[in-house]
């Protein structure tokens, strides 16, 4: 029979932790921590969703320039798709340091 944990559990959170730890109640550690990476690895996307507008934006507005907003953008958008394109010819999957890597490019980038 399944843990009394399972009972409150629902949709995706279930299905990580059952096919994590087979339903037992000892594998708290290891089922926080694979939370903690695919948020790590969601607000990598949810940063990239938010810079680039913003970026654009707030480029469109001090030069007041189309041209020189895009071309930024495309440039910013341009190393973070050689950072993930690397990890993925590498054979890496996108996890906490890639993720972390990420957020920094991206930071860095807009800067």
């Amino acid at each position: 029979t399944a843990p009394a944990s399972l009972a409150s559990c629902e949709g995706e959170r279930c299905t990580l932790f059952v096919s994590t730890c087979g339903g037992r109640d000892d594998c708290g550690l290891a089922f926080a921590w694979m939370v903690t990476q695919r948020e790590l690895v969601r607000g990598l996307f949810n940063g990239l969703a938010i810079c680039a507008p913003v970026a654009f934006a707030v480029l469109l507005l001090v030069t007041g320039s189309l041209t020189v907003a895009l071309l930024a953008i495309l440039s910013i958008g341009l190393v973070v798709t050689s950072l993930l394109g690397t990890i993925k010819t590498i054979g890496w999957e996108l996890g906490v340091g890639e993720a972390i890597a990420g957020t920094i490019v991206i930071g860095l980038a807009v800067d």
